[in-house]
């Protein structure tokens, strides 16, 4: 089987356990790493990927250092903000939401991708309220 490991960084992988595997560093946020897979993907064929790395949490269930299984991930900040606040894209056809079939014993997790650290208490308490995550 020809895995692939793909972390933004080499500080979230420990290169050593996954000698068997291609690992692909791809650089921090939806950007960087969209345009390194591509890339990877233009040139090798994978029976598995997997995308691994250091994320926060907004559940006070999730304790430090947990490795969880994401299952459903959601772009949180494809939309539009006005004076009500921020609105997700409903009424075009754009993909934001991504559910995946649970393949391992580990516990499931709600995601978000983002490209900003949550460190404001009023935007983490809106992110809470309007999607939920883990």
């Amino acid at each position: 089987m020809k895995i692939l490991i793909v972390a933004a960084t080499k500080s979230e992988v420990e290169q050593e356990r996954f000698v068997n595997c291609d690992l692909l560093i791809t650089g921090v946020g939806m950007l960087n790493s969209a345009i390194s897979l591509t890339k990877t993907l233009s040139n090798s064929n994978y029976d598995l990927i997997i995308n691994m790395g250091v994320a926060g949490s907004f559940s006070d269930d999730l304790e430090i250092g947990l490795v969880v299984e994401v299952i459903q991930d959601i772009v949180s900040e494809l939309g539009y903000e006005d004076a009500d606040g921020f609105t997700l894209f409903s009424n075009f056809n754009i993909k934001s939401r991504f559910t995946n079939q649970p393949r391992t014993r580990l516990l499931k997790a709600k995601s978000i991708t983002v490209n900003t650290v949550h460190g404001n208490k009023k935007t983490i308490k809106a992110v809470r309220e309007r999607l939920k995550p883990d």
